[in-house]
């Protein structure tokens, strides 16, 4: 199947993410978006009114494809520790191969041009915890993974991992993040396994 052609609406997303990346959010301007994607001034504002609109419509963007990609690597797991480990490799992995969407989620999470959007991100984030818990939640019946409080269980997988990929895009320092990510999926495995009295075998 031939891959469908971006829309106008995307090229302009892709153009603003690859100059938020370069410049930061707040240094950015309309006019720098408009060179980069070859839309007019009036299409970009068609689309999104202004900066802090295409920000928020960037930000958002980028959540979602980072959440669609790491339900559809929990999909695949077979067993409780392989979507331990799956969840926080992933994350490691999805970060190195999408550095400028990486930076986004990073360092613009608290930005004035991206607050605008804070209750559709919240909103878009509670929906990954619910399906990313209803996922898990197969192997913990199974009594393959503890029985946490959904909250608590996405945050030992996810949080430290986000808290990670911080520090590998602020230094650039990045040869030993996957080295660092199976170290913290060994963690996150402890953490999360069930008391040997309450596995269930056979």
């Amino acid at each position: 199947m031939v891959p469908a052609e971006p829309t106008r609406h995307e090229e302009i997303l892709d153009a603003a993410l690859r100059c938020f990346s370069e410049k930061g959010v707040g240094a950015t301007t309309i006019a720098d978006i408009r060179a980069a994607c070859g839309a007019s001034v009036g299409s970009i504002y068609h689309h999104f009114g202004d900066k802090d609109g295409i920000a928020g419509r960037v930000y958002l963007d980028v959540l979602r494809r980072y959440h669609a990609s790491c339900l559809a690597a929990l999909r695949k797991c077979g067993d409780g520790e392989g979507a331990v480990r799956t969840t926080v490799r992933h994350y490691a992995d999805w970060v190195l191969r999408h550095r400028d969407a990486a930076r986004m989620l990073v360092e613009a999470r608290h930005s004035p041009q991206v607050n605008a959007a804070e209750p559709e991100i919240r909103a878009e984030t509670r929906r990954f915890f619910e399906a990313a818990h209803g996922e898990l939640r197969r192997f913990i019946e199974r009594g393959e993974l503890a029985d946490l409080p959904p909250a608590v269980l996405t945050a030992v997988l996810v949080a430290p991992c986000s808290a990670l990929a911080a520090e590998w895009i602020r230094s650039g320092k990045t040869s030993e993040a996957r080295r660092q990510a199976d170290l913290l999926a060994d963690a996150a495995w402890k953490a999360v396994r069930p008391e040997p009295s309450k596995r269930r075998t056979g």
